[in-house]
């Protein structure tokens, strides 16, 4: 009887994919994992922190080899932390990597996550467009009040403004790393509770 999505696309996505429902598409945000916010008062070890369990439809693999030919990129302190399962693509990532991108192929507890994500000037999504719509890591990610850059597509899209988006790896460069979100982000963790989402849902 109803769809619910977690991105203004993925509204016309399922209008455009299954036109014969008669079910009715709706978008709410998705929730916030909680409201507490993580600054960082640490000394920042990594200009850019890809983190999340890694799957080629990431292209985190197409990014390394993307930032090892880029003389923009190669100045910055780039690190890759998250669980790996296909022992090829590893492989390959590690087979990739220049010397300013450093890689952990684990599983992280939330502790070691979060000193991880605080230790980073910028969390970088390098998501393929075409494989996502919403993103729990990004919801994630708002807690941290850091610049958070990724695809302009889905969930990326509706929250630019707090998320910088890129339409390719070639855009990332360009993209500061000192732009304040911190309010907007807060506002985003205040206003998509669960909470409030039963009254956000039965509002549809």
């Amino acid at each position: 009887d109803y769809v619910l999505t977690h991105s203004q696309e993925g509204v016309s996505f399922f209008k455009d994919r299954y036109p014969q429902s008669g079910a009715r598409c709706f978008y709410i945000p998705h929730p916030a994992y909680d409201s507490s916010v993580y600054k960082s008062d640490c000394h920042m070890l990594w200009d850019y922190i890809i983190w999340g369990t890694i799957a080629r439809r990431k292209k985190v693999l197409e990014f390394v080899k993307f930032a090892s030919k880029c003389k923009e990129l190669s100045h910055r302190k780039i690190h890759i932390c998250g669980r790996c399962s296909d022992p090829v693509l590893d492989k390959e990532i590690r087979d990739a990597l220049p010397q300013n991108i450093t890689y952990e192929n684990s599983f992280f507890t939330d502790d070691e996550l979060k000193n991880r994500i605080s230790s980073a000037s910028a969390i970088l999504f390098t998501y393929d467009g075409g494989s996502v719509l919403s993103s729990g890591a990004l919801i994630y990610s708002l807690n941290f009040l850091k610049p958070i850059i990724g695809p302009r597509v889905g969930s990326f899209a509706d929250l630019e403004g707090i998320v910088s988006c890129y339409d390719t790896f070639a855009d990332i460069p360009s993209i500061p790393l000192n732009r304040d979100n911190a309010s907007l982000a807060e506002e985003y963790l205040k206003q998509n509770t669960w909470e409030n989402f039963p009254d956000k849902f039965l509002g549809h």
